[in-house]
């Protein structure tokens, strides 16, 4: 994700897709690969702080609300899930190219700590809340890599699009012995608040 360089302090808010895969593993390392690609949105506010006095390598926090959903199934069932995350992410910024003092290129990387806040489980029609089952609840650790397009629209306002992979681990031990984990892709688009 990225700020401008021009500042060295700001705030932003980003918003975009989200495009998911399960990843259930038993004790025994079995894996589940049925599970289809779904789509969801996700939705973030955070601060930027610069890290050198270039501004060319920054820190950011933020607080996001992600959507992962998945489906699976065969010929005889259809499962579809639909979840809700918030997290707290931590993220550095470097930019790699300057093209000018209005466009710049950066890539990214950081994690996020995360726990769901609302789920729904849907098989052939009928629907189960989540938060009732362990796999889906604690703590899930996000960790993350990406690049982004920065644009300066003024002097103290920006806007940046870009995309970002990532693969979180559930931190909870449960009783099943079965462990969910996702492999999630972003596209987003970003606007930014700047303060000289």
């Amino acid at each position: 994700m990225l700020s401008t360089s021009l500042f060295s302090q700001s705030v932003f808010f980003t918003t975009g897709k989200n495009y998911t895969d399960y990843d259930f593993t038993t004790s025994e390392k079995n894996q589940d690969s049925e599970f289809a690609s779904g789509s969801g949105n996700f939705y973030e506010v955070g601060y930027t702080r610069s890290i050198n006095r270039n501004n060319t390598f920054r820190y950011s926090i933020s607080i996001n609300l992600n959507e992962y959903n998945s489906y699976g199934g065969d010929l005889a069932t259809s499962y579809a899930w639909e979840t809700d995350y918030i997290g707290l992410k931590n993220n550095l910024d470097f930019d790699l190219i300057n093209i000018s003092d209005k466009f710049k290129i950066s890539l990214n990387g950081g994690f996020t700590i995360q726990t769901l806040i609302n789920g729904q489980q849907r098989i052939n029609g009928l629907s189960y809340d989540l938060m009732e089952y362990e796999d889906f609840k604690g703590v899930f650790t996000n960790v993350g890599f990406g690049g982004s397009l920065f644009y300066g629209v003024s002097s103290n306002m920006g806007v940046a699009a870009g995309y970002d992979f990532s693969k979180s681990f559930s931190m909870t031990k449960t009783d099943s012995g079965q462990f969910l984990n996702f492999t999630n892709n972003q596209i987003y688009f970003k606007l930014i608040i700047s303060k000289k």
